[in-house]
């Protein structure tokens, strides 16, 4: 689930797609089809995107062998710039959602990976039109690359580069 958020965050495609097994359908509301073609649509829809930032909280799995059950509630941060099919005004829109992953998980070549996923949204806020936070306290902030940083590079002292299971972030590189 994580390397998900991370994946579309930080729009690495290759990322969100290798969480899925590649049979694997998604149900992400307005699309709805394979995990590739999810990923291209993500790709295509982040012409219209400013900041995005997704949160996973309470998780429920259930296991039986190599199968599982998860449902893992999401909160999520998006700017919709200019998108026709998000923004009904044609401008800008700042949304926050709330809602849960519900997957059947399937474990592939030693990796848990999606087998199937709908997403459902439970509550949505809009927050207007998207302006970053410009008091003086916010100025004391460093502030963090965003979008522009599209194919992070970090390592954990326990395995170098990065990969599954590390236990710290040391580095960015």
């Amino acid at each position: 689930m994580l390397r998900y958020c991370h994946g579309t965050d930080r729009l690495d495609w290759q990322t969100v797609a290798d969480c899925y097994l590649p049979t694997a359908i998604d149900d992400h509301g307005a699309y709805q089809g394979t995990a590739a073609g999810l990923a291209a649509w993500l790709a295509d829809k982040a012409r219209y995107r400013g900041r995005k930032q997704h949160f996973v909280a309470n998780q429920l799995v259930e296991i039986a062998g190599d199968d599982a059950v998860c449902e893992s509630y999401y909160c999520c941060y998006i700017e919709f710039i200019g998108d026709p099919e998000f923004v009904a005004s044609g401008g800008s829109e700042a949304v926050i959602m709330g809602g849960r992953y519900v997957d059947r998980l399937s474990r592939f070549e030693g990796t848990w990976k999606i087998a199937s996923r709908v997403t459902a949204v439970d509550w949505t806020r809009s927050l207007g039109e998207p302006a970053y936070w410009s008091s003086p306290a916010a100025a004391q902030f460093t502030r963090g690359p965003g979008m522009t940083w599209t194919r992070p590079r970090w390592r954990s002292q326990r395995y170098g580069t990065a990969g599954p299971g590390c236990s710290r972030i040391v580095t960015y590189t």
